[in-house]
């Protein structure tokens, strides 16, 4: 970025932030890059999303790994309209009350339920192989070009 395209984006924030926006963000990469990355963010002409919101859900789910891992909440996992366009094929769900929602409507979705109970004293550490080895199993079969997480769990 040049300084005169750094200068009128700072220009630009000011303003914005001067007249209360609530929320700004600048993107370094180039809008062409969120067209092929997130489309379900953008919006037409006519403030419409060009690509289906989450149906259930509020927003989409928080992603922690681009284009490879999500996480989010119970309603996430409900939301197929939203699994179907952020084209997630395997949800992990670790709850003890919380059911495998699209189990029988998406019959291509993977899952790995652990029970676990949400209480303070319940460690889930003793989980986390088993997790991490769901996660890297499935994103090679993918053929993503690389591992989630290179880490020793031991």
């Amino acid at each position: 970025m040049d300084l005169l395209s750094l200068r009128n984006t700072l220009l630009l924030f000011k303003a914005l932030k001067k007249e209360r926006a609530p929320e700004v963000y600048f993107s370094l990469v180039g809008f062409e890059y969120y067209v092929k990355e997130y489309p379900h963010f953008l919006l037409d002409s006519n403030f419409k999303h060009i690509r289906p919101q989450p149906a259930i859900a509020k927003e989409f789910c928080n992603e922690m790994f681009p284009k490879k891992v999500y996480l989010g909440k119970w309603q996430h996992a409900k939301d197929g309209q939203m699994i179907e366009t952020l084209g997630i094929t395997h949800i992990i769900n670790i709850s003890d009350s919380c059911d495998n929602y699209l189990d029988k409507s998406h019959p291509n979705l993977t899952y790995l339920q652990l029970v676990v109970a949400d209480e303070n004293d319940k460690p889930i550490s003793n989980m986390f192989e088993e997790i991490y080895e769901f996660i890297r199993v499935n994103t090679e079969q993918t053929g993503s070009e690389e591992p989630i997480a290179d880490v020793d769990l031991e």
